[in-house]
């Protein structure tokens, strides 16, 4: 198992317009996995430093399902 974080070649600048360009109003991390081609656990550490370090917003909807989207 790693522990280095998400995969550097994606810049926090590239996930935001990702997610602001998704035409739902909310995006999954299997949908940021398969727009990255990275695994989705690899998507999840992506989004979750955006949480961290930015205004993305994220909600547990179920039992594993989570989504994430920025406010208007």
């Amino acid at each position: 198992m790693s522990t280095r974080g998400p995969d550097p070649r994606v810049t926090q600048e590239e996930l935001r317009e990702i997610i602001k360009e998704y035409p739902d109003p909310f995006i999954t991390a299997r949908d940021v996995a398969e727009l990255l081609d990275v695994s989705r656990q690899t998507a999840h550490r992506h989004l979750q430093r955006l949480v961290s370090h930015d205004t993305l917003n994220r909600r547990k909807i179920g039992g594993s399902a989570v989504i994430w989207w920025y406010e208007d």
